[in-house]
């Protein structure tokens, strides 16, 4: 069984589910020890519909990897600090997930 104190912890700095599935419908999330995935309807950027945020071993920050279509095709990959994940998401996606 799983830990999923870092998956809710990054939800939460994404402004928590409920936020997510209000903002971009945000669906099927799955949780680990140190991640958290979601999908989401196409984003008008690159058409991404997936992510998954995964803390970095020395806790220094994440590493974020875009998916888009059926098969989960890896559009990119690339490390954020946890003050810049919003900002990160929204610039890659296109997606408002703040007001």
């Amino acid at each position: 069984m799983s830990d999923l104190t870092v998956a809710n912890t990054i939800l939460d700095q994404m402004g928590g589910t409920g936020k997510l599935v209000a903002m971009i419908g945000a669906r099927l999330f799955t949780g680990s020890d140190n991640a958290v995935s979601f999908m989401f309807p196409r984003a008008p950027r690159q058409a991404i519909n997936r992510v998954r945020i995964e803390l970095l071993p020395d806790d220094s920050g994440y590493k974020v990897t875009f998916y888009k279509g059926k098969r989960a095709d890896v559009v990119m990959t690339f490390e954020t600090i946890p003050e810049n994940l919003r900002e990160t998401f929204e610039y890659h996606t296109g997606l408002r997930i703040s007001l």
